[in-house]
């Protein structure tokens, strides 16, 4: 499976957070997908997530990095000591509020928090409805960030294109996931959901997301 092979991502986070000699933080890291976009530019990074397994991962393919088990909802940093608090699809798996709040003591006067999230008008958004909805916890986010302390700067949707080698990678990607066997039934809303591109190699299917920028002030 590949995933923004045109790099429209990686060249939004760095539009957005201008990365160059800032101490950043990235709250929800996973297995480090978007950790290789940000790690040349910085000064520092420190990237934490709850999964153990997925750390690893990153670990294996960044070894550079400060990978660390830990959630945004209770950060073990001191006030004021990162530049950047970037949220990588990761915001709407925890306590919104707790963890805007959480980033907003551990980020310098001017620091910027970046919140990337899925958005629910997306193609691929709605493979992983089949799975878990998530869209009450996504629209959380934005009104978490709204009423928190700090200033929006500036907000964006873009396109970011998957490509699936045939039907039976699309299924392997979403089963294992969710670390769920495979299901017959929900096999067979996947490919509803695919319709007349059930048979392509490849699955072409473009995901909306949607990156926010904020300011403590």
């Amino acid at each position: 499976m590949l995933q923004d092979r045109n790099g429209v991502e990686s060249k939004k986070i760095q539009e957005y957070a201008k990365l160059a000699g800032k101490d950043v933080l990235e709250v929800g890291c996973g297995n480090g997908r978007v950790s290789v976009m940000i790690a040349p530019f910085v000064k520092s990074l420190i990237a934490i997530d709850p999964d153990e397994e997925q750390l690893n991962i990153a670990r294996s393919k960044i070894p550079h990095v400060d990978f660390r088990h830990g959630s945004g909802e209770a950060l073990e940093f001191p006030a004021e000591s990162f530049d950047i608090v970037t949220f990588t699809f990761s915001l709407h798996h925890q306590d919104t509020a707790r963890s805007v709040a959480e980033a907003h003591r551990v980020l310098r006067p001017f620091g910027l928090l970046l919140a990337i999230e899925p958005s629910v008008e997306g193609e691929v958004h709605r493979f992983f409805r089949a799975f878990r909805n998530e869209d009450r916890q996504i629209a959380a986010v934005i009104e978490a960030l709204k009423s928190s302390k700090f200033e929006c700067c500036r907000s964006e949707t873009f396109g970011v294109d998957w490509s699936f080698h045939d039907v039976a990678e699309l299924h392997s990607y979403f089963f294992d996931h969710f670390k769920k066997g495979t299901d017959s039934e929900l096999v067979t809303v996947l490919n509803g959901l695919l319709g007349d591109k059930v048979e392509n190699r490849p699955i072409e299917l473009t995901e909306m997301v949607h990156i926010t920028s904020l300011v403590k002030i």
